[in-house]
C-alpha cells in the first residue's frame, strides 16, 4: 500500500496492490466512508486506486492511514 497526499486538490490517493488486497476489502470500506468524503475507486494493471477527499481541510494523513485500517479490518473479518 502506497499513499499519495495532494494538498492544493484536498485529497489523498491510495494504491493497494492487487496481488495482496481484494477488491471486496476495499469496497466496503469505501462503503465505510462514502457518507463522510468524497471516494473514487479505479484499477490499473497492478493496482486498486482510490482517491478521498474530505469536504473541508483536515489531516490528509490520518484519513488515508484511518482508510487503510477500514481495509485491513474487512480483510480480516472475512470480506475476502
Amino acid at each position: 500500500m502506497e499513499f499519495k497526499i495532494e494538498k492544493k486538490k484536498n485529497s489523498v490517493e491510495l494504491k493497494f496492490r492487487k496481488e495482496i488486497y481484494s477488491e471486496e476489502s476495499i469496497g466496503e470500506a469505501l462503503k465505510a466512508v462514502k457518507k463522510n468524503l468524497k471516494a473514487k475507486k479505479s484499477k490499473d494493471k497492478e493496482y486498486f486506486v482510490v482517491e478521498l477527499a474530505p469536504p473541508e481541510k483536515t489531516d490528509l494523513e490520518e484519513i488515508a492511514w484511518e482508510f487503510c485500517n477500514l481495509v485491513i479490518a474487512s480483510y480480516k473479518n472475512g470480506v475476502l
